[in-house]
């Protein structure tokens, strides 16, 4: 940050001749007044102009160092705290995995019971245990129905 502060410059009314350190107040005779002679002082002007220079809190070297240890401590803080929301994070990332894993497992037993499930040879050996016997092809009947209406499922 910058500050905008006024720097005085102190103009000289001395020649050139004398040495240049602080304004020299110089009398002299005023020439408007005829006669009189009276010696007036001469004030030095001084020249302003604006200068930019950084923005510094006056701060003493012990000042200084305790706010750096401060903001270092600070900033180890918020450095902790991050690194233990990513541990964190973390661990739960891994037993999500570990979950995905399981149900992928237990969904892939269930599809192999269905399939065992709906297989020809066990829908007939299950047929055969409840005491059905196999139609003879020959005898079959198929009997046609029009304008027949399914059954509405009343499962909920």
């Amino acid at each position: 940050m910058y500050s905008l502060k006024t720097r005085t410059d102190e103009v000289q009314t001395v020649p050139r001749s004398e040495p240049k350190g602080k304004p020299v107040a110089r009398s002299y005779v005023s020439p408007g007044r005829q006669g009189q002679g009276q010696a007036i002082q001469r004030r030095p002007v001084r020249a302003t102009r604006r200068q930019v220079r950084p923005f510094a809190l006056p701060m003493g070297p012990v000042t200084l160092t305790i706010c750096s240890v401060l903001l270092i401590g600070l900033m180890a803080v918020l450095y902790l705290s991050q690194q233990a929301q990513a541990v964190s994070a973390n661990q739960q990332l891994q037993s999500m995995r570990d979950e995905q894993s399981q149900l992928t497992r237990q969904n892939q037993d269930f599809t192999d019971q269905i399939a065992t499930a709906q297989s020809p040879a066990r829908i007939a050996a299950q047929a055969t245990r409840m005491g059905m016997i196999q139609a003879d092809p020959a005898k079959v009947q198929i009997i046609k129905i029009h304008n027949l209406q399914p059954i509405p499922d009343d499962e909920p």
